[in-house]
């Protein structure tokens, strides 16, 4: 099958989502409003969002709560607290931990459905110098058996403010899968490693939907001339695609892909999109040279031909900080960063996940955990052999193709993932 052909099937077939109409049961008695039997969309808890907010949530995005009511929540580790600070309401929580306690954790009763749904949240972490934070929201179904769901901010500093995203399924923590359309209990928690002292703020919680069948991404970084000469090939082969993020200003150089080489693989459906004019630290470059290398590299993508591509863009090293993120959401419709895999569709597109799993058994395991678990994915590489060995690539490739053959996953693109998330 031709990639062009390819796409076309994508785009004819990829809308469907199971989640636009699961159920969803509201919270216990503490004065918030429940859903009852209602679809998701048609109903939903009152959160505390304003009509404003509403209007930036995608299809099937749904409310769960917000954090108006601290009452119903029990504070298991840090100190709990009201904080004037929130995006989506009156207040949000404040979890304090340290000198002494490393974690903020909290825990309430909720009876949810995420059969069909996967959790988003929206917080802010002041940790310090850490490199970055993993937050987790653990469900519990009446059993207590347990599910942990978490999600990854790259900018802890005290500039950091809050930020709404979508949370991986990560690991069980029982022996037994909850039953996910019969929780009965949420806990979210944090925990602070080698941080003095740290605060979490809370502000809200969604629901996410899952695409009827799980969506994967294949992506490149930096501009490689194997992507050319090695990777095309095989990924040709089994019917692949996949969006490459190039350095600008390393176009033409030696052991880089050159202009020619880029439109012609885009004419068989590869997305080019930027990765900075120059591989730099964007947490360690200045603001007026982040805001430089953010738009130089879009405006040479536009330049030469590649203006779709030019929308997306993917992190080197995977960091930021709170200023080049902001550039970036300014700059951009979609961007990549390191996360788990089987998130809902993203309700924040300048922060979607992708993994590193290079040989075939970590691939292929991270394809069962997609299969298993529903939702979206990604895998990249830099450069082959250097990376995977070229044969051992290839059975990584006959493998994905197998699973999209039998069903079990779509190989998509940023610009499929673009349309589903504009509707």
């Amino acid at each position: 099958m031709s990639l062009h052909r390819r796409r076309f099937l994508l785009a004819s077939g990829i809308a469907g989502f199971a989640g636009c109409t699961g159920q969803f049961a509201g919270t216990r008695d503490d004065g918030e409003n429940e859903t009852g039997s209602e679809s998701a969309g048609e109903s939903a808890p009152d959160d505390g969002s304003s009509g404003a907010d509403a209007e930036d949530r995608p299809a099937g995005v749904t409310p769960l709560l917000s954090f108006e009511d601290l009452d119903a929540w029990e504070s298991q580790a840090g100190d709990l607290s009201a904080d004037a600070g929130s995006e989506s309401g009156s207040q949000s929580a404040r979890i304090d931990a340290g000198p002494t306690e490393e974690w903020a954790r909290i825990e309430r009763p909720l009876d949810l459905d995420l059969s069909s749904h996967r959790p988003a949240i929206t917080f802010r972490v002041h940790a310090g110098d850490l490199p970055s934070q993993s937050v987790d929201l653990i469900v519990l179904d009446g059993a207590e058996n347990a599910l942990r769901f978490r999600t990854r901010v790259f900018e802890t500093s005290a500039d950091a403010e809050f930020i709404r995203l979508h949370a991986g399924t990560y690991d069980l923590l029982t022996e037994e899968a909850p039953d996910l359309g019969a929780i009965e209990r949420i806990r979210i928690q944090a925990q602070f490693q080698n941080a003095p002292e740290a605060t979490i703020w809370l502000d809200r919680l969604e629901a996410l939907p899952l695409p009827e069948t799980p969506k994967l991404m294949i992506q490149w970084d930096d501009g490689h001339e194997s992507q050319y000469t090695e990777a095309f090939e095989i990924q040709s082969r089994y019917g692949i695609p996949a969006t490459s993020f190039v350095n600008t200003n390393s176009i033409g150089a030696e052991g880089r892909l050159d202009v020619e080489q880029m439109h012609e693989l885009r004419e068989v459906g590869w997305e080019f999109g930027s990765h900075l004019m120059d591989h730099v630290y964007l947490d360690e470059t200045e603001p007026a040279e982040q805001e430089r290398q953010i738009t130089g590299a879009k405006q040479w993508l536009l330049d030469n031909g590649f203006e779709q591509g030019a929308e997306y863009f993917a992190y080197p090293y995977g960091d930021y900080d709170q200023s080049s993120y902001d550039l970036v959401t300014d700059h951009h419709a979609v961007a990549m960063v390191g996360g788990e895999p089987g998130y809902g569709l993203p309700v924040n597109a300048t922060h979607v996940g992708r993994s590193s799993e290079r040989t075939l058994a970590s691939a292929s395991a991270y394809l069962d955990h997609l299969v298993e678990w529903g939702g979206f994915g990604g895998l990249f590489w830099h450069a082959i052999p250097d990376e995977t060995p070229i044969e051992e690539f290839d059975a990584i490739m006959r493998h994905i193709h197998d699973r999209e053959a039998a069903g079990e996953i779509d190989v998509i693109t940023l610009g499929d993932l673009e349309a589903l998330l504009t509707g």
